[in-house]
């Protein structure tokens, strides 16, 4: 791929790009009719600089170095965003400098990293684009943010690569250097990004942006229940699953059509990736111990060390994906499209006022915080505009959380039975 793109660029002219937006540029993107990564001819709609890759939706920044170390004194006596970034940001970096070559009025990536930076960018004016055009834009107080390209990155010792990340500590983004993987890079799946992106979304929604949740914190010092933290680890499952589903979306055409599922497949290989393809049932009866571990274990053996998190957030994305896909639903709302849109706007709903007053409301008692107060959630998101979402979500939710969730708020005690989870 690199060597064929190399060859086309010897047979065009360099140039000194016009940053005007928007601008017809060549990224890296899925094609759902060959199910590959293609080059292809996109329009970037927020840049303002392009050579830097500079622009509404985020900033780039090169040679950064991220010391994440839980000993650092600079990081213990932090107590507010301003004084976490100085103490964990050890560089930030540069600009970057992307380099451009023109095909008549399109612009093409001159070398891999530019092609991966621009991508990048494109990726992330998708991911936004979501909330858009399921109507429930996130405003100007969202911001924009810097992806930290290629930074050098540790976390107590152990530097990282082979990924790209929603770092809360600084509010920003980052792609780290390749090493072992040797598909398609995490940066360029537009899947990937956009779950990244969304893990910023829900920590705006529901914690204000805060570079460190204080109900994290309480839950995780929390000394009642021995070394269990039920309310933590429910938390991430929310943010994978949700992540996974945002992820796919941007990975739709502009009508919620033609998507990739199992985006994850082209950067991951094997059983991981399987297990995180949405259009596959997930079912909770399947793995019934790993629900009785989200209540009983800490969050460093439920989430850190044993990732247990995606398992669960993945019976929750594939649950919300198959209401979307429900024949009853599709019918009632005129196709498939419509009907993730309709799915997708009631999950937003829910984050900034179910889901966010849940944990608020329980943040001295994280038992309190379940998994049937979050579905009920957003079932009451979904109840206010469309009954059929409402009962979509409901057969969808008693499905494949039975038989540990039996009743949730606003959905009727028996559902209708469904072909997924027997």
């Amino acid at each position: 791929m690199r060597r064929q793109i190399a060859l086309a660029l010897l047979a065009l002219a360099a140039c000194a790009p016009d940053n005007k937006s928007p601008v017809d540029v060549v990224v890296l993107s899925y094609n759902s009719t060959t199910n590959k990564y293609e080059p292809r001819k996109v329009s970037l709609k927020t840049v303002k600089d392009l050579v830097t890759m500079d622009g509404d939706i985020a900033s780039f920044a090169a040679g950064a170095k991220i010391v994440i170390d839980d000993k650092d004194p600079a990081l213990q006596r932090a107590a507010n965003l301003d004084q976490v970034k100085k103490a964990i940001l050890k560089n930030e970096g540069g600009p970057v400098k992307v380099s451009w070559v023109a095909d008549g009025s399109t612009l093409v990536p001159a070398d891999f990293h530019s092609l991966n930076i621009v991508t990048s960018y494109y990726n992330l004016e998708r991911a936004k684009s979501v909330y858009q055009r399921i109507g429930d834009d996130l405003g100007s107080k969202f911001g924009k943010r810097t992806v930290y390209y290629f930074a050098d990155y540790s976390e107590n010792g152990q530097a990282e690569r082979d990924n790209a990340s929603f770092n809360s500590l600084l509010q920003s983004f980052q792609i780290l250097p390749f090493d072992q993987l040797q598909m398609i890079p995490f940066s360029i799946n537009g899947g990937v990004v956009a779950h990244e992106f969304q893990h910023a979304v829900f920590n705006f929604r529901v914690f204000n942006g805060a570079a460190v949740p204080a109900v994290k914190i309480a839950w995780a010092s929390d000394t009642t229940l021995a070394s269990a933290t039920p309310g933590l680890n429910l938390l991430a499952v929310v943010e994978e699953g949700l992540a996974d589903v945002f992820g796919t979306a941007a990975t739709c055409d502009d009508t919620f059509a033609n998507c990739s599922p199992a985006f994850f497949g082209k950067s991951l290989p094997g059983s991981e990736s399987s297990q995180r393809n949405i259009d596959t049932p997930h079912c909770l009866s399947a793995i019934p111990e790993v629900y009785d571990d989200m209540r009983s274990k800490s969050y460093d053996l439920f989430a850190l060390k044993s990732g247990e998190q995606y398992r669960i957030g993945s019976v929750l994305s594939s649950s919300l994906w198959s209401a979307a896909g429900s024949p009853a639903l599709t019918n009632a709302l005129g196709g498939s499209g419509p009907a993730r849109k309709a799915v997708l706007l009631a999950v937003s709903k829910a984050m900034s006022d179910g889901i966010a007053s849940l944990i608020n409301d329980n943040a001295g008692n994280q038992t309190y915080f379940t998994l049937e107060g979050v579905l009920g959630a957003i079932v009451a998101s979904a109840a206010t505009d469309s009954k059929d979402v409402k009962d979509a979500l409901c057969a969808s939710f008693l499905e494949f959380f039975s038989p540990k969730v039996t009743q949730i708020s606003g959905c009727p005690s028996v559902a209708a039975p469904r072909p997924n989870c027997q």
